[in-house]
């Protein structure tokens, strides 16, 4: 995706982020600051653990969307009905971020798959990144 896609879809993301924060469960969406706290606190668990240590991070980017905001919003409802009761979801940089605690390569791909076509069925594409801990060195550069 271009730099300049990115940036026309910028106001859609925040539009998703406030669609999140609208719904019944929006107290496990969280803002930036707080998503990276979340964030810290993971990889600080996982390593104290000696065994379970994997969590993932999934990032996603809008590629396109022309639905209106209720849309969204039930699009929100649906990612947080599919997801767990301890996953976290949220603004991280310029991206939506979901933390998956105790989640292997495997699942989290699952998932993401999952949300992807629940996007897709609400009219939003999304593409995804999966990084799990403590296996891709890129999950310390996207954490900081």
């Amino acid at each position: 995706m271009n730099i300049s896609k990115r940036q026309k879809n910028q106001p859609l993301l925040r539009r998703l982020l406030l669609a999140f924060r609208s719904v019944p469960e929006r107290d496990r969406v969280y803002p930036c600051e707080t998503f990276q706290r979340e964030l810290a606190k993971e990889i600080s668990r996982s390593n104290r653990r000696q065994s379970n240590r994997d969590f993932a991070l999934v990032h996603f980017s809008v590629l396109e969307s022309n639905e209106p905001l209720h849309i969204t919003e039930a699009m929100a409802e649906s990612f947080l009905c599919r997801m767990r009761i301890s996953d976290t979801l949220g603004g991280h940089g310029a991206r939506l971020a979901l933390l998956l605690p105790e989640t292997d390569r495997d699942g989290a791909n699952l998932l993401t798959n999952d949300l992807v076509q629940l996007g897709i069925e609400h009219g939003v594409q999304l593409d995804s990144a999966v990084y799990v801990y403590p296996w891709d060195d890129d999950l310390i550069s996207v954490a900081n």
